[in-house]
């Protein structure tokens, strides 16, 4: 009988699965964006808003 090899979320790089997993996001269309995604900041000590444009992706 062959033996099973199974991978999860912890066996790869984090980086690597949350740009995926962003990409994969944008992609569908399952996330719906707010309108005012380009007016905010991500912190209260941040002066400007992030200048990556998927960054909603990324933090989702």
């Amino acid at each position: 009988m062959a033996t099973l090899y199974s991978v999860t979320v912890k066996d790869i790089n984090a980086h690597d699965f949350n740009r995926a997993y962003a990409a994969y996001l944008k992609r569908s269309g399952k996330l719906e964006i707010p309108k005012w995604v380009d007016l905010v900041k991500t912190g209260t000590n941040k002066e400007l808003a992030p200048y990556d444009p998927d960054w909603f992706y990324v933090r989702a």
